[in-house]
């Protein structure tokens, strides 16, 4: 590929399902971003040959494919976004876009921030809590809690109707790991990527 479709992420559940046209948005500093994808977090496309890519530094970047009728997906998923569920609405707009359902898909969990070095108190702590129902918080001994990001990631993937034997986990953490980069250790700091094309020509659906 050229270049790589980047979307603006903002910890959100906005995805953006594109072609060609967006082919390469994003990858450019230099060129105004596309309103298309502006506060996007998740990218969706059936078309070969687009670079979809996220950039993350301990949220947790997913890949979702659909082997079967030629769609993939990347996702951005840091403690908002699971909260807001952008993987449940990405595997919606994957499923939509290519017609298969939710189990058909394969998925791929990257590294994330590990729960040991994941602290978090006031209205993320509170956020967190609603939306899991108190479970993958433990508390720590500074009185906040430590939230398992990874198992957030998963329990989100199976509720989307993912099957749990059809994902794959990296079991790589950021805050253990020092070729990775990990915001909370190393602020600021780089990114990595996770990137994801279908194979073959433009056009070719096969």
């Amino acid at each position: 590929v050229d270049a790589l479709t980047i979307a603006d992420q903002q910890h959100g559940r906005r995805v953006a399902v594109g072609g060609r046209a967006l082919a390469g948005a994003g990858h450019d500093p230099d060129v105004p971003p596309d309103p298309a994808l502006a506060g996007v977090d998740a990218l969706v496309t059936t078309e070969p040959g687009v670079a979809l890519a996220i950039l993350v530094a301990d949220c947790a970047p997913i890949v979702l494919v659909d082997r079967r009728h030629r769609g993939v997906a990347v996702v951005h998923a840091g403690r908002r976004g699971v909260v807001l569920d952008v993987v449940g609405a990405a595997v919606e707009a994957l499923c939509e876009a290519t017609g298969s359902p939710p189990d058909d898909l394969l998925a791929g969990v990257g590294p994330c921030i590990g729960a040991g070095a994941y602290e978090i108190d006031g209205d993320a702590l509170a956020e967190a809590r609603a939306a899991f129902d108190g479970e993958l918080l433990q508390p720590s001994a500074t009185g906040r809690a430590h939230f398992d990001l990874r198992g957030a990631v998963l329990r989100r993937l199976a509720e989307a109707g993912v099957d749990p034997d059809r994902t794959e986990v990296m079991a790589a953490t950021t805050d253990g790991s020092p070729e990775l980069y990990s915001d909370r250790a190393e602020r600021p700091c780089g990114r990595f990527a996770v990137v994801a094309a279908l194979r073959g020509a433009p056009g070719d659906h096969r």
